[in-house]
């Protein structure tokens, strides 16, 4: 999100940092990136921008177009007041319409939480709230990639919850 907060863009780049790091130590062929990096979703004839998305081993270009992608695994999205109604509803619908889809990170920046939705064999979605900085996200989609709390909102004014 352009002209985001301060507090948007922290979290934002350290959930694309803490999930490198994760993917580096070791060794797993995901690709993680910023903002910057457009999703097309094919059924709504739409294009989208998420904070950070992972691709599992190589991207999928839309049309060959370097900056558009069709095929992330993993889509992360800090909540803002204008965009977390939207966010949690039609754009987490347009994602789930992606074949390679599988995990949907819902990060709030009013509060120490995090929201990660994660697809199941039978195409059903399962919902886990992580609350405060004694909390752990687990990215199941990612080989259980943790997501620390305490580590996310490090260095923020930002209540416990």
């Amino acid at each position: 999100m352009a002209g985001g907060t301060f507090n948007h863009d922290n979290l934002a780049g350290k959930a694309v940092t803490l999930i490198n790091l994760f993917l580096e130590e070791n060794d797993l062929a995901y690709l993680v990136n910023g903002s910057d990096t457009k999703i097309r979703i094919e059924q709504y004839n739409k294009f989208v921008y998420p904070d950070a998305v992972v691709i599992c081993e190589k991207p999928e270009f839309y049309q060959n177009r370097k900056d558009t992608i069709t095929n992330p695994l993993l889509i992360v999205e800090v909540l803002s007041d204008s965009t977390k109604n939207y966010d949690r509803t039609l754009k987490y619908e347009y994602y789930r319409t992606i074949p390679s889809f599988k995990e949907y990170v819902l990060v709030h920046q009013d509060n120490k939480h995090v929201s990660v939705y994660t697809k199941q064999t039978d195409n059903t979605w399962i919902v886990r709230d992580y609350d405060g900085d004694g909390a752990t996200a687990i990215l199941y989609a990612i080989q259980e990639c943790p997501l620390p709390l305490k580590r996310l909102y490090r260095g923020l004014e930002i209540s416990a919850v």
